[in-house]
C-alpha cells in the first residue's frame, strides 16, 4: 500500500519537479554536466523557476564556472531578493575571480538579511584583508567566533591575519598560535591550510624550530 502510495504522488509530480529531482540526484553523484542540462530543461519552458536558477548556480560555482553562476545568481536574486544564501552564494563566486569589493556588497547583505552565520562573517573578513581593511576582518572573526566557537574557517583567518598581517601593530604571534591551533583541533589536523597557518603563527611568534620541524610531530601526536 506504501508503494503505492508513492507511485500515485510520483505521477502528479509537474515535468519541472521532476526534471529538478533528477539535476539535484545528479548534482549528488557528482555528475555536474548532466545536472546542469537537467535544471537547463525545466529554464527553457519554466524561465523563472527560481529553484532550477539556483540549483544550476549552484551546480555552476561547483564546477568552477564562477561567471555563469553569478549570471545565474542575478536571476534568481531579481526573483527573489531577500535569500540571503543567494547573496552569500554569489559573495563567494565574486571571490573566486577576485572580484573582492563585489563580494563585500553581497557578504555585507547577506549578512543583513542573516546576521547570525559565522562562516559568512568569516568569508567576508577575508574579503576585508583582501582589500587591505584589516581592521574590517578582525572584527568580522572576532564575532564569528562569538557566534560559533567552533568554527574553524574563522580561527583559521584570524590565525593568519596576526601572524601575517603587513600592518606590524596587528600581529600578535601568541594569539596567532592559539587561533591556528583551534583551527587545526577542529579539522582534526588534517587540513594542511590550517596547519599552514600554525606553521606562520610559530614564525610570528619566534618559534622558527616547530614553525619547521614541529607540525608533522604534531600531526603524530
Amino acid at each position: 500500500m506504501v508503494n503505492s502510495v508513492s507511485a500515485t504522488e510520483t505521477n502528479h509530480l509537474s515535468p519541472s519537479n521532476v526534471l529538478i529531482i533528477e539535476g539535484a540526484l545528479q548534482y549528488g553523484d557528482g555528475d555536474l554536466d548532466k545536472a546542469i542540462a537537467s535544471f537547463t530543461k525545466v529554464l527553457q519552458f519554466d524561465p523563472t523557476n527560481s529553484l532550477a536558477v539556483f540549483n544550476r548556480a549552484s551546480v555552476y560555482r561547483t564546477k568552477g564556472e564562477f561567471k555563469k553562476s553569478i549570471s545565474d545568481f542575478n536571476s534568481y536574486i531579481r526573483l527573489n531578493p531577500t535569500n540571503d544564501f543567494a547573496y552569500k552564494n554569489r559573495a563567494s563566486a565574486f571571490a573566486a575571480i577576485g572580484e573582492f569589493e563585489k563580494a563585500l556588497n553581497d557578504w555585507s547583505e547577506g549578512l543583513r538579511l542573516n546576521p547570525i552565520d559565522a562562516t559568512a562573517l568569516a568569508m567576508r573578513g577575508f574579503s576585508y584583508e583582501k582589500t587591505g581593511r584589516f581592521s574590517e576582518a578582525q572584527k568580522d572573526y572576532y564575532q564569528a567566533i562569538q557566534i560559533d566557537a567552533k568554527n574553524g574557517s574563522a580561527w583559521n583567518n584570524l590565525g593568519w591575519l596576526r601572524a601575517t598581517c603587513p600592518i606590524v601593530s596587528m600581529r600578535n604571534g601568541e594569539e596567532a598560535v592559539n587561533a591556528a591551533t583551534k583551527a587545526c583541533d577542529f579539522s582534526s589536523w588534517t587540513n594542511w591550510t590550517r596547519l599552514d597557518t600554525l606553521a606562520a603563527a610559530f614564525a610570528e611568534k619566534g618559534d622558527f624550530e616547530l614553525a619547521i620541524n614541529g607540525i608533522m610531530h604534531l600531526t603524530e601526536v
